[in-house]
């Protein structure tokens, strides 16, 4: 992995997804999509592709950079708008690459986009912070022309690369505490990391979810987001959340849906195993960044186990799992995760110390009956060994080396 200086501040380069995008240039009738909460480092992974698209020789007016929350172009907001604008930047000598970041500021982009795809020779790809930019006006409209490329937060391989540490044990308590936005470094103190992350929270928030949905009620979605930050690791519902917060069901799914759809949430269904079926009324919701949770909810009201699940559910999504919490009769595993057609049961604990911790962790492996891998994370181990035929791994290597 490489890392370049930009002025003071380090950024790293995001291989993963910039190498997805690099793979898939001059696909010129796909559009590119990057997805992710606010700050995830969208903004700097299409900044990056710029360079690297200047370096292999496109002329610097072939390709279009655009920021849509800049006031430079506060007067864009309708399709028709949008396609007058960026009609006029196409060249006339060769392919005009667009890089359009935070597209859902305009209402309709995707009229304007698709019809740039099939006018003009062009390469375009957007971001957004709210998912609504997969909504099924863009899935209609570019019906298999678009391709999605997630942007989490960092892993920690990439959160030592940035502050520039080999010390594989400091960095994971940093990492568990700060989270993983590549905007907070080791050169801030404790103090502005927080009223940093406090302040993505907060245009998470107002820009992101109340910004792009209808809220009539601010005061239950904040105490909504704080419910779940207080709640992670647990089965959650809407009833559950309605009889908290004393609001109508209804109005509770929808809000959870509007935060679900600005990242600062994924949801993992519940799956019963024996009956091969969703749950489709229990689920869990884990914070995105565990950084902004510890700020918001403060690191007192959760327990280190539930911090390890957080993090141990975001980095499979991360490496495209598919992630479900699993349940059989009365056991609950905490997570079924799916790839490439092959499922691994995994449990998540802080400790393994004391014999009935471990028996009680091993216990819901017990219910499959099949020969699927079980692995059990825990944090107060080194490497990897096994137990009992359970495979163990400490979450220090999980995040560095994987399943």
């Amino acid at each position: 992995m490489i890392s370049i200086i930009m002025s003071t501040k380090k950024v790293i380069i995001r291989r993963d997804q910039l190498d997805r995008l690099i793979r898939m240039k001059d696909k010129r009738d796909i559009i590119k999509v990057l997805t992710g909460i606010r700050r995830s480092g969208k903004s700097t992974i299409l900044s990056q592709f710029s360079d690297h698209l200047l370096s292999s020789g496109v002329p610097a007016e072939n390709v279009v950079s655009i920021n849509f929350e800049s006031m430079a172009y506060s007067k864009i907001r309708c399709a028709a708008d949008l396609y007058e604008f960026l009609e006029k930047k196409i060249s006339s000598k060769g392919t005009t690459y667009f890089l359009l970041d935070e597209i859902q500021h305009v209402k309709e982009w995707e009229k304007a986009v698709n019809s740039l795809r099939i006018d003009h020779d062009a390469d375009i790809c957007i971001t957004g912070s709210n998912s609504s930019i997969l909504s099924s006006s863009l899935t209609r409209d570019l019906t298999g022309r678009f391709f999605e490329i997630p942007v989490y937060p960092m892993t920690l391989r990439e959160f030592m690369e940035l502050n520039e540490t080999d010390d594989a044990h400091a960095a994971l308590n940093d990492y568990s505490r700060r989270g993983g936005l590549p905007v907070i470094n080791s050169s801030y103190t404790d103090e502005d990391a927080g009223n940093m992350l406090s302040g993505i929270y907060s245009s998470i928030l107002f820009n992101d979810i109340i910004g792009m949905n209808d809220i009539r009620d601010p005061a239950l979605l904040e105490n909504m987001v704080r419910f779940l930050l207080d709640n992670i690791g647990n089965n959650v519902t809407a009833a559950s959340i309605s009889k908290y917060t004393g609001k109508d069901p209804n109005m509770v799914s929808r809000y959870l849906k509007a935060v679900t759809n600005s990242y600062l949430f994924y949801k993992a269904e519940s799956y019963d195993l024996k009956g091969r079926k969703l749950l489709k009324t229990q689920a869990k919701y884990y914070c995105t960044d565990i950084g902004i949770r510890n700020v918001i909810a403060g690191e007192q009201y959760l327990d280190k186990g539930r911090v390890m699940e957080n993090t141990v559910f975001m980095e499979l999504l991360r490496t495209g799992y598919k992630v479900r919490t699993g349940r059989y009769d009365d056991l609950e595993i905490d997570f079924t995760a799916t790839k490439d057609g092959k499922r691994t049961y995994i449990q998540v604990t802080y400790t393994i110390e004391e014999e009935h911790n471990l028996k009680r962790e091993l216990r819901p492996f017990k219910g499959p009956k099949d020969h699927y891998r079980r692995i059990l994370v825990t944090g107060d181990l080194t490497g990897r060994s096994s137990q009992d035929g359970i495979e163990v791994i400490s979450l220090g290597d999980f995040l560095l080396n994987g399943i």
